[in-house]
């Protein structure tokens, strides 16, 4: 073996649409065979599987943005990175609530939160819906984080936080709120942790400013950085089912260049009637738009 890469299927959610994605991770070549074309070749294998299965986009993490852009890709998610030194938090008082935080381990608490992760709206922008063997293969690789679920008056689940434990640093891996109480309450707990750690830090695809709940947002280190990248696959599946805002469009023709995957290359025209798009492939080479599929 001279060089790998690995291919993982997902389904992702754009505001109630599906599409399937095919993830690419672990891509890499022994220093010897490096530079000689062996993951071009593995690229080309791999869309050719993605468009026999019917696959309408593909992500990754990316080592490099200018060698993953031969391929198509684009920078598409940012991620930001909340930092704040635990000598640094106030005491924090919020209002009497019925509510309770239970801590439970990775495995313990999927039943109780896997539903209402689906169900946040950031997963509708792209977000990947977890099927059961995500939540699994998870459970197996990170023995070490531990949940905080919120659970309300009613006794619904209404927020929970995963988070792992560092030498000195209190890692949040995931912090999800559906309501004030489950904000203050989570938050509340992460800050008991103050006498055990120097730091905490959370690492997050959304950009909401986290500063709002302390007295003083300025403690808070916060810094957004380019994250994921993503390429479209089948071009006609995307613009065929995309949930686009407008309900109607005159017909705009579309040149779209794909160096990569020549059946997205052409003029497309798009038009949309009541909310109803219609997607048509034209021999004609004028158009209203040029663009690459990135």
């Amino acid at each position: 073996m001279k060089s790998s890469l690995l291919a993982t299927p997902f389904d992702v959610n754009f505001k109630g649409q599906t599409f399937k994605m095919s993830g690419i991770g672990y891509v890499a070549s022994y220093p010897e065979f490096s530079g000689q074309g062996g993951i071009s070749d593995l690229m080309h294998l791999a869309f050719e599987r993605m468009q026999a299965d019917g696959v309408t986009l593909s992500y990754l993490a990316p080592f490099s943005y200018p060698f993953y852009r031969r391929f198509g890709y684009e920078q598409a998610f940012e991620q930001t990175c909340y930092q704040i030194e635990t000598a640094d938090l106030p005491r924090l008082k919020f209002a009497p609530d019925q509510g309770y935080v239970e801590r439970l381990s990775l495995s313990a608490a999927v039943p109780l939160i896997s539903a209402f992760q689906q169900q946040r709206p950031h997963n509708q922008v792209g977000g990947i819906q977890r099927a059961a063997w995500w939540w699994q293969y998870n459970c197996l690789k990170h023995t070490d984080w531990e949940v905080a679920v919120y659970t309300d008056g009613d006794q619904q689940v209404a927020g929970y936080a995963i988070y792992s434990r560092e030498a000195t640093t209190l890692e949040i891996q995931e912090l999800l709120t559906s309501t004030v109480a489950s904000q203050e309450q989570l938050v509340k707990f992460i800050f008991k942790h103050q006498s055990a750690y120097q730091t905490i830090r959370y690492e997050s695809g959304l950009t909401t400013n986290l500063g709002d709940l302390l007295p003083d947002p300025t403690i808070v280190e916060t810094t957004t950085v380019p994250y994921m990248m993503a390429r479209i696959v089948s071009l006609a599946d995307f613009l065929a089912r995309y949930p686009y805002e407008a309900a109607d469009l005159e017909a705009v023709k579309i040149a779209v260049s794909d160096d990569f995957l020549p059946e997205n290359s052409g003029v497309w025209q798009l038009s949309l009637h009541a909310g109803q798009p219609t997607v048509t492939k034209l021999a004609s080479q004028t158009a209203d738009i040029t663009v690459t599929i990135q």
